[in-house]
């Protein structure tokens, strides 16, 4: 699935939004915020210096639960 139909579904199934009609300019303030929440988590991850570089798997690894949380999916991710 292309990633904007992603972030658009998890942004429609917050409950948080309550659309009267569907256009173009609500559908993009719901992916802008949807992203907006996303980026931010990763951004804290990354910016997490309790983990060291050596430990740079954890943050990779938790980036990719950030996204899989927000029905982000990537192929990739079967570590096991």
């Amino acid at each position: 699935m292309e990633l904007w139909r992603e972030i658009l579904i998890s942004g429609l199934q917050n409950e948080g939004y309550k659309l009267d009609c569907v256009n173009d300019k609500a559908l993009k303030e719901i992916i802008d915020s949807e992203s907006y929440k996303v980026l931010e988590q990763i951004k804290q991850i990354m910016d997490d210096d309790s983990l060291i570089d050596k430990d740079c798997f954890l943050k990779i690894e938790a980036i990719l639960c950030v996204l899989e949380q927000n029905n982000i999916f990537c192929n990739r991710h079967d570590f096991g």
